[in-house]
C-alpha cells in the first residue's frame, strides 16, 4: 500500500572548472491541501531512473524506551493521512521538483472527515502522554549510564567513600528498575509460568490509542476517560 513515484536524475557533467557533485540521497517532503508539511523522507538515489514510494503515513513520534535518534535519522512513521490531494516536493542537492499525489479512499472502509479529525484530536492528546513518557525513560537511561560510569571508576577503589557511592548507586538502580516496571511491567523471570496480567502505564496508553483508532465514530466519554486515566498514570 502506498503511492509509487519515479524520477530521473541526470548525471553531473564534470568540467575543468568544476568538480562532480555526489548525489546519493534526496529529501522528499509531503504537503497537504493546506500546505502543511505532513511527512519528510530521506531516500537513497542514483543517477538515471529511480523509484520510491510514500506509504500515506504522517510524521510520527518517538516511542518510550526507544534509542535517541542520531542526527540525520529518519523521522518515525505516524498515522495514515485522510484521503485527498497531496503535494510531493523532492530536493536533490539544489535541484527541486514536485508532483501531485491523490490518495483515494478505501472502498471497503467508510471515510468521514469529521470523525477522522476528531480522532486525530484525541490521538494528539495521547501523543502528549507518549512524549512525556519518552522524556521520562530518556532520563532513566541517562541515569543508568551515569551510574555505570561511576561504578567503572570505582572498580579498584576501596574505602568508606567508595562503598558509600556504590550503595547509593545500588539504591538508584533499584529505584530506576521499579519505575521501569511501573511503566512497562515487571518482566517474567521464571520460565513456564506465562506472562501475568499487569496494568502498566505503557499498556494503558496503547489500549487508549487502540480504542480510538479501532472505532469508526467520534471519540466519546469512554475514550476521554481512558485518556484522562493515562494522563494520571504518566504524571504519577
Amino acid at each position: 500500500r502506498g503511492a509509487a513515484y519515479s524520477f530521473f536524475i541526470k548525471p553531473n557533467e564534470k568540467t575543468d572548472s568544476s568538480k562532480k557533485i555526489k548525489t546519493d540521497s534526496a529529501f522528499v517532503k509531503i504537503y497537504d491541501q493546506s500546505n502543511e508539511l505532513v511527512r519528510t523522507l530521506k531516500i537513497k538515489v542514483d543517477t538515471g531512473f529511480n523509484k520510491s514510494s510514500w506509504g500515506f503515513e504522517k510524521k510520527g513520534i518517538r516511542q518510550p524506551n526507544s534509542p535517541k535518534p542520531k542526527p540525520g535519522s529518519p523521522e518515525p512513521r505516524g498515522n495514515t493521512v485522510f484521503p485527498g490531494t497531496y503535494k510531493l516536493v523532492m530536493a536533490v542537492g539544489a535541484a527541486l521538483d514536485s508532483t501531485i499525489i491523490v490518495v483515494n479512499a478505501d472502498p471497503n472502509v467508510p471515510e468521514n472527515k469529521e470523525i477522522y479529525d476528531a480522532k486525530m484530536v484525541m490521538i494528539n492528546r495521547l501523543d502528549k502522554s507518549t512524549m512525556r513518557l519518552t522524556e521520562i525513560t530518556d532520563h532513566l537511561t541517562d541515569a543508568e549510564e551515569t551510574i555505570a560510569k561511576i561504578e567503572a571508576q570505582l572498580k579498584n577503589e576501596e574505602g568508606k567513600e567508595a562503598d558509600s557511592l556504590r550503595k547509593a548507586g545500588k539504591v538508584m538502580t533499584d529505584s530506576i528498575k521499579n519505575i521501569r516496571n511501573f511503566i512497562f511491567g515487571k518482566p517474567q523471570e521464571k520460565q513456564g509460568y506465562g506472562s501475568p496480567f499487569q496494568i502498566t502505564v505503557n499498556g494503558s496508553l496503547s489500549d487508549a490509542r487502540q480504542e480510538v483508532m479501532s472505532k469508526t465514530k467520534i471519540p466519546d466519554q469512554q475514550e476521554m476517560r481512558m485518556a484522562t486515566e493515562v494522563e494520571g498514570l504518566v504524571n504519577e
